[in-house]
Order: C-alpha cells, then structure tokens, then sequence
C-alpha cells in the first residue's frame, strides 16, 4: 500500500501545481513522517518473506526502482536474495 500524509510541504506541493514531485517526497518522507510508496512496501513484504520477487515484481508500478532496491537488499548480508 501507499501512504501518503498531507503535511505542509506537501499541501504546497499540490497547491504550487507540482504534482510530479509528491513521489519523491513520500520517498524521503518514510522515517519522519510515515509516508511510504508501493516499492517500499512491496520491499518490506520481500523481504519479510511474505512474497516473492516475481509477485513484488508483478505488482510494481516503477519495475526499474524496484528491481535497483531489490538488487540492494540482496546484496545486503541479511537479504534474502532472488
């Protein structure tokens, strides 16, 4: 699932008519506000072994970025690997 919480740069985001860059700032806003994108948590389903690499692949609305942070977990002594 996606979360995103409508604080205030992100209203301004959206009331400046700069859509294109809410994404990037779900990305960041992870740890401090609680935000996540669709990849971040079809890692963390990976991850915990609740799905499978094709299944996080499959359902990814950013194939390449999810396949570059795959490719980091795995090369992370605790990932789980392909």
């Amino acid at each position: 699932m996606e979360l995103l919480v409508p604080n205030p740069a992100i209203r301004n985001l959206i009331r400046e008519d700069k859509i294109h860059q809410i994404y990037s700032m779900m990305q960041t806003g992870q740890s401090k506000f609680g935000m996540q994108t669709m990849n971040q948590s079809l890692i963390e389903l990976y991850t915990k072994g609740h799905i499978s690499y094709e299944d996080a692949l499959g359902r990814s609305p950013v194939p390449e970025e999810l396949t570059t942070m795959l490719q980091k977990v795995s090369s992370a002594p605790s990932g789980r690997g392909r």
